[in-house]
């Protein structure tokens, strides 16, 4: 598989998700999509190498999220369960699924740099978002962490089911 060097732009800009600013990004079939390598595989693919919009077909990428969200959820309850140190790499995952499904599902790309101004922005969004990502993001190891992200992805997935069923009642025929 072929891949480009890019330099990551600042709404990609996170030491959570990347601690470089260069990487390697494949080049992808649409039949090949892997979330995470690298992290926001989809929205990166969209904007440096022109390839579709995840945010423009969210009825399509929520539940690819929502499905992965269930494998990694499973994963990191085994892993505190067990009391693991090692459920770190999953959390950054599942606060990556987070982020894909808050931004998408409101029509825009991922912006993780200025996400603390740009949340405020969105039409579709958790209670307390701005609180409880802070919280999330800051203690990714933490099992009240994973909590805390588990309840969001869950109330955010309802928000834009709902958001999907109004759109589509609203469109005649």
């Amino acid at each position: 598989m072929s891949s480009h060097k890019i330099t990551l732009t600042d709404r990609y800009r996170h030491p959570l998700f990347f601690k470089e600013t260069a990487l390697e990004l494949p080049v992808n079939s649409s039949s090949e999509y892997n979330l995470f390598q690298p992290l926001f595989n989809p929205d990166l693919q969209a904007s440096y190498l022109s390839e579709e919009k995840p945010w423009e077909d969210i009825k399509k990428w929520v539940p690819i999220l929502v499905e992965e969200w269930k494998v990694i959820e499973k994963s990191l309850a085994s892993l505190y369960q067990s009391r693991s140190l090692e459920a770190r790499p999953l959390m950054i995952e599942g606060i990556s699924i987070f982020y894909m499904m808050l931004y998408w599902g409101n029509g825009r790309p991922v912006d993780l740099s200025g996400w603390e101004e740009s949340v405020n922005d969105l039409l579709i969004t958790c209670v307390n978002v701005h609180e409880r990502l802070s919280f999330v993001m800051t203690r990714p190891d933490s099992y009240f962490a994973f909590i805390q992200l588990r309840e969001m992805i869950g109330e955010l997935h309802k928000l834009i089911s709902k958001h999907l069923i109004m759109a589509n009642k609203k469109t005649p025929g």
